[in-house]
């Protein structure tokens, strides 16, 4: 197993030294021993949680903050009941938001043509579907608990896999009845819970397992997640729990100075986009294609401009998404590794993605890679790690937003969703196959020789890569493949014809 893989790769939480730059050891408050023991105070911890709900206040309305301050002041210290505190939390954001998700938009269609028009039918449909895969999630955990030596509670995906394609097969069968309605919000709603469902699975059959009820309250926790947990699940967030009132301290103050960090991108992000946008009128991505295939001209350098400034607006999205989600876990006494640290610095594509977004890595490694690798040409080494790679960043990529965007196949049928998928399907391959042959090359460099060979080079091709890769992964499904290639084919100096 690479090492570019493993979790510990990516914890980033180590305290400046005496020796690191002036710069980085002026904001190290985490190591400063006076500001550690004064966040252990009552008045420290105060001044803590207050500051943590005022940035969170900055960004959300009171119906999410205020919930999500209340329970990280809990978790972080009644630590004997942190786990069933983390999951009263999450019951307690999830009642106020309980279409996270999705709005449901697809299946607000479905109920119109169906002459279901009343405004709270589809919320409470949605109301149902949530509360029917709890129901689901919890009888398969009993099943696993009850039957743990049959294949199937050794294998989460293929079980759930098996359970999701035979609802949207049903789902598909009865569209335009009412059922469908029905069966197409639990669908999606299954969708959403799929990877939470799979990690309480897996964990189900660890050393110490935990409730039923606590597995459930980390089904998008109340610290915040996408359809990729970010904490994975009970098994991994133990061993990040802070013991000691010093380590919640240090653990805290790490999280409050992310959160700014946070802050401080998000207003960075805003000033870019204002200057860039619309004081230069560099167009976003979607617009220079737009410009492309409607005759528009402009030159190839504005084409890579917009490019390059719509990557990056998309990592600046990201850091301040996982850094408050992060943030705010550290503020409830969780010492979880960042999603996204130093993406600059990666000097392949293994260490980049490890780097740019840890936990879908780590989901892809948990349930495409490991079970691959552990079962498939153990007599070739070479073959067998670059087949698991291509399982987890092709397969497992592809399968995961086919599975998140199945609300495309109401809204366009299987072929409409299928032919507007082809492009991301193209980025997988590429993607893949660029991974696995890094994680092959990797086993084989050697750190030295000049700053520019050995760290300018590496890390500019990650990033070309990573830039022309961005054209089909741009996850606007009505641009097609051919408007994709035509755009790249124009900056690299093709012509503007059609």
């Amino acid at each position: 197993m690479s090492a570019t893989l493993t979790s510990s790769a990516a914890v980033p939480a180590k305290a400046p030294e005496s020796g690191q730059p002036g710069i980085r050891r002026l904001f190290a408050m985490e190591a400063n021993a006076r500001i550690v023991e004064f966040a252990r105070t009552t008045l420290g911890r105060l001044l803590i949680i207050l500051g943590f709900g005022t940035l969170l206040s900055l960004q959300y309305s009171w119906r999410y903050w205020l919930p999500v301050m209340l329970g990280a002041a809990a978790c972080a210290y009644v630590a004997e009941h942190r786990m069933k505190l983390v999951a009263l939390s999450t019951f307690a954001v999830l009642a106020l938001d309980p279409l996270w998700f999705n709005s449901l938009d697809a299946v607000k269609g479905l109920a119109k043509n169906a002459g279901i028009e009343h405004p709270k039918a589809v919320p409470f449909l949605g109301y149902g579907a949530t509360l029917s895969v709890f129901g689901l999630a919890t009888a398969l955990l009993a099943l696993r608990q009850r039957f743990s030596d049959s294949k199937l509670a050794h294998r989460p995906v293929l079980l759930l896999l098996g359970i999701f394609s035979l609802l949207v097969a049903a789902a598909t069968a009865t569209t335009g009845h009412v059922e469908g309605i029905a069966l197409w919000a639990l669908a999606m709603t299954l969708g959403a819970y799929f990877w939470f469902i799979c990690y309480a699975l897996h964990d189900q059959g660890s050393r110490k397992p935990v409730s039923v009820v606590e597995h459930l309250g980390l089904f998008r926790p109340f610290w915040g997640s996408t359809s990729v947990s970010f904490g994975k699940g009970a098994a991994y967030l133990a061993r990040f729990e802070a013991r000691t009132a010093e380590e919640l301290a240090v653990t805290q103050l790490k999280g409050l100075k992310l959160l700014l960090w946070a802050r401080v991108l998000l207003y960075a992000r805003e000033a870019w986009s204002t200057l860039v946008h619309q004081e230069l009128g560099i167009p976003w991505f979607a617009e220079a294609i737009a410009w492309l295939t409607g005759g528009r001209s402009f030159s190839p350098w504005t084409g890579w401009a917009s490019l390059v400034l719509s990557s990056v607006d998309l990592a600046l999205g990201m850091a301040i998404f996982s850094h408050t989600i992060i943030g705010s876990a550290r503020i409830a006494g969780f010492r979880l590794p960042r999603n996204m640290w130093r993406p600059l610095e990666a000097r392949s594509l293994a260490e980049f993605w490890n780097r740019y977004y840890f936990y879908f890595k780590e989901l892809l490694v948990d349930f495409f890679f490991y079970p691959t690798f552990l079962r498939c040409f153990k007599r070739h080494p070479r073959l067998r790690l670059f087949f698991a790679t291509f399982m987890a960043a092709g397969v497992g990529n592809a399968l995961f937003h086919f599975m998140r965007e199945i609300d495309e196949v109401i809204k366009h049928g299987w072929y409409g969703a299928v032919a507007g998928y082809q492009s991301y399907l193209f980025y997988c391959l590429v993607l893949a196959l660029g991974v696995g042959i890094s994680q092959s090359r990797q086993r084989k460099s050697r750190p030295g020789g000049s700053f520019v060979r050995h760290w300018v080079l590496p890390c500019t091709g990650v990033w070309f890569f990573f830039l022309v890769l961005y054209v089909f992964g741009h996850e606007d499904r009505t641009l097609s493949l051919s408007e994709r290639f035509r755009f790249l084919f124009f900056i690299c100096g093709g012509t503007h014809e059609r």
